[in-house]
C-alpha cells in the first residue's frame, strides 16, 4: 500500500481537469506491464488520477491506495511524463517511500487505506473494482507511502 503524507505546502486547488488527463503511453505501459486489456488499463489509470487528486487536495493527510491502484501508480511514477504531470496540476511532485516494518506492524498502512477509502466514498458514489481489497491483499502488499511534495520547477 502507498501512504500519502503531504508535508507543509500551500494548499492547491486541483482542477477536475486532472481527472480528464489521458496519457496514452502510460496507459499502454500499464496494459503491458500489468497484463491488462486496454479498457482495464485506462480504468486503472483513471483510478490512479483519482488517488493523486485526492492526495493533492488533502494536505498533511496520510493516504494509501489499495494494491491495484498502487501498481498503476508505480507504472505512472516510472514514466517520463510523471514529473511533468505533477507540475502541471499541482506545481509539486508526489513522491513516495516504503512503509517501515514498524509502521506495517503497527497497522499504519491499514489505517491510511481506510482513511483514503472514506474520503473517496464521500466524493464518488461508486468506485471501480480497483478500489476493492481484502485484508489478505493488504497484508501481503508491503507498499509505499508518499513522503510529500518535492518542490521543483520547470527545467531551464
Amino acid at each position: 500500500m502507498n501512504s500519502v503524507y503531504l508535508h507543509q505546502y500551500d494548499p492547491v486547488v486541483v482542477s477536475i481537469a486532472m481527472l480528464e488527463h489521458r496519457d496514452t503511453a502510460v496507459i499502454a505501459s500499464i496494459a503491458d506491464k500489468l497484463k491488462l486489456e486496454l479498457e482495464a488499463a485506462t480504468l486503472r489509470f483513471v483510478d490512479v488520477l483519482r488517488f493523486l487528486r485526492l492526495a493533492a487536495t488533502k494536505p498533511n493527510c496520510r493516504l494509501a491506495p489499495p494494491p491495484r491502484v498502487q501498481t498503476g501508480w508505480d507504472v505512472f511514477r516510472a514514466s517520463a511524463s510523471y514529473s511533468a504531470f505533477c507540475y502541471q496540476y499541482t506545481s509539486h511532485e508526489l513522491a513516495c517511500t516504503k512503509y517501515t516494518y514498524a509502521e506495517r506492524e503497527a497497522g499504519q498502512a491499514d489505517r491510511d487505506l481506510r482513511r483514503t477509502m472514506a474520503l473517496l466514498q464521500t466524493r464518488h458514489q461508486r468506485l471501480s473494482a480497483n478500489w476493492q481489497t481484502t485484508y489478505m491483499d493488504a497484508i501481503a502488499f508491503c507498499g509505499v507511502r508518499v513522503r510529500g511534495f518535492t518542490d521543483y520547477g520547470p527545467s531551464q
